[in-house]
């Protein structure tokens, strides 16, 4: 499956999009940006294209580029909950392998 999702990252999106009054129920997992670290993901809403993989999970539709899935070997959508701070994160399968130690003057 290329994309995982975990139940209670389905319950706080619900309850994210009720309290925004969203009904839109496709869900994209995107590249948001890239750092030192990697690349940060992030989620939207969405449509589907024909070039997306598509997984259904309790009422929404998570979809993502297959050049995504292609690169990174899936996703896992994951619910947080630490240190008095709460939301959803993305957790690719394949993990960069990178940094930034000794970049001067910032990292490409």
């Amino acid at each position: 499956m290329s994309i995982k999702v975990d139940k209670e990252a389905v319950a706080e999106l619900k309850s994210i999009l009720a309290e925004k009054e969203i009904t839109d129920t496709t869900i994209r997992l995107f590249i948001a940006g890239m750092g030192c670290s990697g690349p940060q993901f992030n989620l939207s809403i969405d449509e589907k294209n024909d070039d997306d993989l598509s997984v259904e999970e309790d009422g929404f539709t998570f979809v993502v580029e297959k050049g995504l899935v292609d690169e990174f070997g899936g996703f896992s959508i994951k619910f947080f909950d630490e240190g008095g701070q709460r939301g959803i994160y993305v957790d690719p399968e394949v993990k960069f392998q990178g940094g930034c130690s000794g970049c001067s003057g910032g990292c490409n």
